[in-house]
C-alpha cells in the first residue's frame, strides 16, 4: 500500500506560514486537504480515516470504492461487525438493513477488503480537515487486557515513542501490523524501562499515514490516547 498526502489551502485564510506535515504542505490554521491510499493488490488492509470529514459517515469518508469492497470495524466487545458495510458501484455503502450509517472517526482503524475483481491499483481519497488543538476532540480509549484497532488521530507518520505521537505505552503492550497479506511476525512488544522490541531486536513500531494497527493492551486499567497537534510551528 502506498500513501500520498497533500494538504491544501486553509478554510479561513489562504495566507500563513507554510510548514511540512507528512508528505505535503499546509497553510494557515484550519487546514483541509486530502490523503490518497493506493492499493496495488486485492486483499485486506488495516487503514484509517486520517481527516475529519463532517460527521465521518462512511459514505462521506469513502465516497467511492471498487464494487464489492467491504469495511470491517472491530467492536469494543472484541469482535468484528457481523453485518459489515459493502460497496455497490453506483449506489454506495449498504448493510443487510439498508444504507450504511457506519462512522469512521480519526483514531479508529478498520480493515478494508479490496475484492479480487477490482481494477488495480485502487486509490481511495480521504478529504477533510486536519484535527488540531491542545486536546483533540477524539481521544482514543485503550481498553485494558483486550485488542483494539487503532490509528493516529492526525495524518502523521512517526515512531510510537516519538513525543509527537504521545502514545501511552504500557508494559506488556503488543502491536501487530497487517502488511503484505500477513501480520507482523514477530509482533512488537513494549518493555517498561527498555522500550519497544520486535522479537529480541529493539524496534519502534511506526504506522504510516492513514495506516492502522492492532494493539493488545498489557495494562490492567483503561488508558486514553490523547493528542495535541498544530499544522503551524
Amino acid at each position: 500500500m502506498r500513501t500520498k498526502t497533500l494538504l491544501l489551502t486553509a478554510v479561513l485564510s489562504a495566507a500563513g506560514i507554510a510548514t511540512s506535515l507528512a508528505q505535503g504542505t499546509v497553510y494557515s490554521v484550519n487546514a483541509v486537504g486530502y490523503v490518497n491510499q493506493t492499493f496495488a493488490t486485492a486483499g485486506f488492509y488495516i487503514i484509517s480515516n486520517p481527516l475529519n470529514s463532517g460527521n465521518n459517515a462512511i459514505s462521506t469518508v469513502i465516497p467511492n470504492a471498487p464494487d464489492g469492497a467491504v469495511v470491517y470495524r472491530f467492536s469494543s466487545t472484541g469482535g468484528f461487525d457481523t453485518d459489515p458495510p459493502n460497496y455497490i458501484a453506483g449506489s454506495g455503502w449498504f448493510t443487510s438493513k439498508g444504507a450504511a450509517t457506519t462512522v469512521l472517526a480519526p483514531g479508529e482503524a478498520f480493515f478494508v477488503q479490496i475484492p479480487s475483481g477490482a481494477t488495480l491499483p485502487v486509490t481511495m481519497t480521504f478529504v477533510g480537515e486536519v484535527p488540531q488543538g491542545t486536546s483533540l476532540s477524539n481521544p482514543v480509549t485503550l481498553k485494558a487486557g483486550t485488542f483494539s484497532l487503532l490509528a493516529s488521530q492526525v495524518p502523521l507518520s512517526a515512531k510510537l515513542s516519538d513525543p509527537l505521537m504521545n502514545f501511552p505505552a504500557a508494559d506488556g503492550d503488543t502491536i501487530y501490523f497487517y502488511r503484505n497479506g500477513s501480520y507482523s511476525n514477530p509482533a512488537y512488544s513494549f518493555v517498561q524501562g527498555a522500550g519497544w522490541f520486535q522479537g529480541a531486536t529493539a524496534a519502534d513500531p511506526t504506522p504510516g499515514v492513514g495506516e492502522g494497527f492492532f494493539l493488545f493492551s498489557g495494562a490492567t486499567t483503561d488508558r486514553t490516547w490523547t493528542r495535541s497537534f498544530s499544522v503551524n510551528p
